[in-house]
């Protein structure tokens, strides 16, 4: 994973120089969805970190017809970091379209990590158990897109495939994510 970063890093450097115009800018976010805060930082003219912690749920619930229906929920404490590349920050400048607070699609990698102390089951034939701590690490490359509207409300949506699920299962798994909620600080025209 480090040496797809170097790599990633050595690409872009390149071109990180030669541009005039900053386009990225920091940005905080308090989401709704899944309870958190993010922060994303401009390292670059195109490029940023982001950092986010969140709780989240999960929920889960299967069918057979020899073993019944079962569900499973799991509180979840979420921590993640992206190194993003917005890319069509000109383009959607050009359409008049809106740009302030990093609104742009962009390439990522991704790493992050969620911990959860106890998933809670239940089965249709009265069996409830509970099962202890969990962790799940990952990371991977994803396309999303972010916007940040005048009126506070931030949106973004990311998906692309896991390297950590490939590498350590020898499976192909998707990470996918959606961030609803608001930004905050001083709006600037």
């Amino acid at each position: 994973m480090r040496c797809l970063l170097y790599f990633f890093l050595l690409l872009t450097a390149p071109r990180l120089h030669a541009q005039k115009q900053n386009y990225t800018q920091p940005v905080i976010t308090a989401t709704i969805l899944s309870p958190g805060l993010s922060a994303e930082l401009p390292v670059a003219d195109k490029l940023t970190i982001k950092a986010r912690a969140a709780f989240t749920v999960g929920w889960s619930y299967s069918f057979s017809s020899s073993l019944g229906q079962s569900s499973s929920l799991t509180p979840t404490a979420l921590a993640a970091a992206q190194l993003r590349y917005y890319y069509n920050f000109p383009k959607r400048a050009e359409k008049g379209k809106l740009t302030v607070r990093n609104s742009a699609n962009y390439l990522s990698l991704i790493t992050r990590y969620s911990f959860a102390n106890k998933t809670f089951y239940y089965s249709d034939n009265g069996n409830y158990t509970v099962s202890g701590q969990t962790s799940v690490p990952d990371a991977g490359i994803v396309w999303g897109l972010q916007r940040n509207f005048n009126n506070r409300f931030s949106i973004d949506c990311s998906v692309g495939p896991s390297i950590y699920a490939a590498l350590a299962y020898n499976n192909f798994s998707l990470i996918a994510d959606i961030s609803l909620g608001i930004w905050l600080g001083k709006k600037r025209s």
